[in-house]
């Protein structure tokens, strides 16, 4: 697992994904920019959809592009054992993410604070013990629902083994799929993965709390790692 972990990197060290992460803090800057309010932990929150909707494609797209490319089988050769190579490189993504939430914030903090003094706005509680607190809890929150976002991308990328298919899959069903189902179908916010997952990192909501999203997304998750887990170590890899 361990090299599996280590060659992942390698992949995301690449340059595109250095313009990628460039374009994630910059617009992660722009939307603290135009949405700053009075709550630090706001600063986060304003660049939430976006990074959850990045995490969905990162996912998919480290996955599925291993398949379209025909490298997944040059990995197998190397690292037989299909979950060993699934989790090596699930956990090298998931590191990714969040060093990617911790630089968008680094980013975000000091433009949130410059934006604050330009529109007469005191930032002193956000660097009290509570506001540092909210802002600790909201980048976690944040950080679980990208992890969870992904963990949908990696699924679809092992059902798909496309990354356009992967990834335009997943933004169909979370975005304009769930959003009528949840105005159309009473209560359904509490159980679709997409709602509970919006729940989960803004601290919970009106329609579901926070501890009731985390334990259903924690089973949907065991769920998807064993859909995942069957689904790459049984089907066979042509090329």
């Amino acid at each position: 697992m361990n090299a599996a972990f280590a060659s992942e990197w390698i992949k995301l060290r690449r340059r595109g994904m250095y313009a990628a992460l460039g374009a994630i803090v910059g617009l992660s800057g722009l939307i603290t920019l135009l949405g700053i309010t009075h709550a630090g932990a706001r600063i986060v929150q304003h660049t939430g959809d976006l990074l959850k909707v990045v995490a969905l494609g990162v996912f998919a797209s480290a996955f599925a592009s291993e398949f379209s490319q025909g490298t997944m089988r040059n990995l197998l050769v190397r690292q037989p054992r299909r979950l060993r190579l699934l989790a090596g490189k699930y956990l090298a993504t998931v590191t990714a993410t969040a060093g990617a939430l911790l630089a968008a914030l680094a980013f975000s903090v000091p433009v949130g604070i410059l934006a604050a003094g330009a529109k007469n706005v005191s930032t002193s509680a956000w660097w009290t013990g509570s506001g540092l607190s909210s802002l600790a809890h909201t980048e976690v929150n944040l950080f679980l629902a990208c992890v969870g976002y992904g963990t949908i991308g990696v699924l679809l990328a092992i059902v798909f083994r496309s990354p356009v298919a992967a990834i335009g899959a997943g933004l169909a069903y979370l975005l304009p799929v769930e959003g009528i189902l949840s105005s159309v179908i009473n209560g359904a916010t509490r159980w679709l993965p997409g709602q509970l997952l919006d729940a989960l990192a803004s601290g919970g909501n009106g329609d579901v709390s926070y501890r009731a999203a985390a334990l259903t997304l924690a089973v949907y998750g065991l769920i998807a790692a064993t859909i995942t887990g069957l689904l790459f170590s049984r089907r066979d890899v042509a090329s």
